[in-house]
């Protein structure tokens, strides 16, 4: 079993119930501390991305780039020299909708087709942001959170590896709940829609939050708690969030996944 470090540097996410980092806050605390629905649902605003391509974007592919841009605002370091975007079904909605239009023998919207695919958000990431680095989309079953951190952490060793140190990654997270006609009736939705995450790594902690990860292919390994209490977004995020839990395991498809911390300092959400 391999060990990876990760050094967090900032975080964002959002819900329709929360965006600002307090509020999650107070939501990882437990649910005394959990503040009360706003009166209207929070909608993201992108006023970095131009309006037609904005037009183009589900709730979730709003959601995401809200947190990717509200991680790269707070970045006083070096830029990312890659991207992650991981969701575990992606616009599985629009994709549910060509295939009534399929069955109706409708014409296909060309527009929808496009952004049905797995990585149509990291490109208007792209698009909007003028981004030329490279931009990866991946999906990894219930544990795609971690899946990303491992795909983040391997892209930045292999620069490591050629002499390119001292860089970061931007990981971005998304899923929304799936359409009726391919909903699981025991899948949980977890509270999180979006979140980012900028990372670097290292073989030993240098700085920030360092997170410490890893994985096993055994099914069955045992954990102090039940390690699929929450869906794997939020189980990331409350760990990032509780300053005073030093470890935490996930149980996903066929891996086990087990994070600790080297230090208490708190990761910083946008600044």
């Amino acid at each position: 079993m391999h060990t990876y470090h990760l050094t967090l540097h900032h975080w964002a996410a959002f819900s329709p119930d929360r965006k600002e980092p307090g509020e999650w806050a107070s939501w990882a605390a437990g649910p005394s501390r959990a503040p009360s629905c706003p009166a209207e649902p929070y909608k993201p605003d992108l006023p970095g991305v131009p309006p037609m391509l904005r037009r183009r974007l589900s709730g979730m592919g709003k959601a995401a780039l809200w947190c990717a841009g509200q991680v790269l605002d707070a970045n006083t370091g070096p830029e990312p020299v890659t991207s992650i975007f991981c969701s575990q079904h992606g616009e599985v909605s629009r994709t549910v909708a060509l295939l009534k239009e399929l069955a109706e023998q409708s014409p296909l919207s060309p527009a929808s087709f496009s952004l049905s695919v797995h990585n149509a958000i990291g490109g208007i990431h792209s698009i909007a942001g003028g981004v030329e680095h490279s931009i990866t989309a991946i999906a990894g079953g219930p544990d795609s959170p971690f899946s990303a951190l491992l795909e983040a952490w391997s892209q930045l060793r292999f620069r490591q590896l050629k002499g390119e140190a001292s860089e970061r990654a931007l990981c971005v997270i998304y899923d929304d709940e799936l359409p009726m006609e391919v909903a699981d009736a025991e899948a949980r939705q977890g509270d999180v829609q979006a979140m980012a995450l900028l990372v670097s790594c290292g073989d030993v902690p240098t700085e920030g939050n360092t997170l410490t990860f890893s994985f096993t292919l055994a099914p069955g390994v045992e954990a102090e708690e039940d390690p699929s209490a929450d869906v794997a977004t939020d189980t990331l995020l409350k760990f990032v969030l509780d300053d005073e839990r030093q470890t935490v395991s996930f149980q996903g498809d066929g891996r086990s996944w087990s994070f600790s911390r080297y230090n208490l300092e708190a990761p910083r959400a946008r600044s």
